[in-house]
């Protein structure tokens, strides 16, 4: 999909982040956005942001854990648009930092219903549409480098990121020979609002949810890249047709060096 302008982009975590970053760089493209978040102040907050900057944007609250909701909305996209070119699966939250053994049953699941399951229901809702609509179109699944190299503390995301990893893998097989293309974005530390937003639908009452990950809440907040440069990446990716989106190729060694660690085992 190379010429983007007066394309319609529907954004899962829109009212912030990674997904507004995406958001703003396909205003400057010329798309026309739908946000979807489930913060409904925040997305309040994003859709004044970018109409400060000259950018109209139609907003959907939106829990991706609710199959009925994501057809409502995909229904309402159509109403505003005429259907829906673009596709990002993106709302995601992150884990306490607890071990396994002390990982609340709950919080795994929210995390896996949310990261995972929520983007099987966006696909399972809009691909359909795009395909009846015949006028191509593209998704885009948030993994993350996590994905790849995986950290202890983080088993429930990191298990949701690297299924969304091998659902995109899985989707771009599927439409091989489709006019709908698949990229998936495998970020790494990004200036977000990931850790209070994950505190609030985790454990809205407790504000020490997010204790042991202090560090790594203070990295993404002062050393991450600009939710805005990843997309303009997502962008590129988009118009070459790319599967693989890297935030950080910086950390391809240790990519290497785990993956040479399973073909050495396989001789």
């Amino acid at each position: 999909m190379q010429d983007l302008k007066g394309r319609v982009a529907f954004i899962t975590g829109g009212a912030s982040g990674i997904g507004l970053g995406i958001a703003r760089a396909c205003a400057e493209a010329g798309m026309k956005l739908m946000l979807a978040d489930v913060d409904a102040d925040a997305l309040a907050a994003a859709q004044a942001r970018l109409a400060a900057t000259g950018y109209a944007a139609a907003v959907q609250i939106l829990d991706v854990r609710d199959e009925a909701a994501w057809d409502a909305a995909a229904a309402r996209a159509e109403t505003l648009f005429g259907g829906v070119h673009l596709l990002c699966n993106n709302a995601g939250i992150t884990g306490s930092g607890r071990p396994v053994e002390e990982l609340e049953p709950a919080e795994w699941r929210r995390i896996i219903d949310t990261n995972l399951t929520g983007s099987f229901l966006g696909l399972r809702s809009l691909l359909p549409r795009m395909r009846r609509a015949g006028q191509g179109g593209h998704v885009v699944n948030t993994a993350s480098m996590g994905a790849l190299l995986p950290y202890a503390g983080g088993a429930s995301y990191v298990a949701s990121k690297a299924g969304m990893l091998a659902l995109s893998e899985a989707l771009r097989l599927e439409l091989r020979g489709s006019a709908i293309g698949v990229s998936v974005l495998l970020p790494a530390q990004v200036r977000t609002r990931l850790f209070e937003t994950s505190s609030q639908q985790l454990a809205p009452q407790d504000a020490d949810a997010m204790s042991r990950r202090a560090a790594a809440r203070h990295r993404l907040e002062y050393e991450g890249m600009e939710p805005l440069e990843v997309g303009r990446q997502v962008l590129d990716a988009i118009r070459e047709n790319r599967f693989y989106v890297f935030t950080h190729p910086q950390l391809g060694a240790a990519v290497e060096q785990r993956f040479g660690a399973m073909i050495e085992a396989m001789r």
